[in-house]
């Protein structure tokens, strides 16, 4: 729903550790979803997903820590940004389609980075 929190991931260098910290503190069950050449598991809990656990790619430079991400639900990503900017805030990463709708990256106006992801509107 437009507005909502409709993902968080964790972005670590290592997987499997930060796999069995998560599973032991939280309880998840992980769900593999990775592909060619990325690491990623969905985090279930009680048969809802609710999140993702990844690994940061060797192309990621090393000054990038490891870190959590949060996904907003937006009807529309490319006027949410405008909205950012207009707002202060900025754009990181320009507005993409993927599989799971179009997603954009900004900042809020502290410097808080974001993502916005298109979602449709509730019926």
């Amino acid at each position: 729903m437009p507005g909502a929190l409709v993902w968080n991931e964790c972005l670590t260098r290592d997987f499997e550790t930060a796999k069995a910290f998560y599973g032991q503190v939280f309880g998840y069950r992980f769900d593999d979803l990775s592909s060619d050449g990325f690491v990623y598991a969905g985090l279930s809990l009680d048969d809802h997903t609710v999140g993702g656990l990844g690994q940061l790619p060797a192309t990621v430079p090393g000054t990038v820590p490891p870190h959590w991400s949060v996904y907003f639900g937006v009807e529309d990503t490319d006027a949410a940004v405008a909205k950012v900017e207009s707002l202060g805030g900025r754009r990181l990463r320009d507005p993409r389609d993927s599989p799971y709708g179009r997603m954009a990256q900004v900042a809020d106006d502290q410097g808080v980075p974001f993502t916005l992801n298109s979602v449709e509107p509730a019926a």
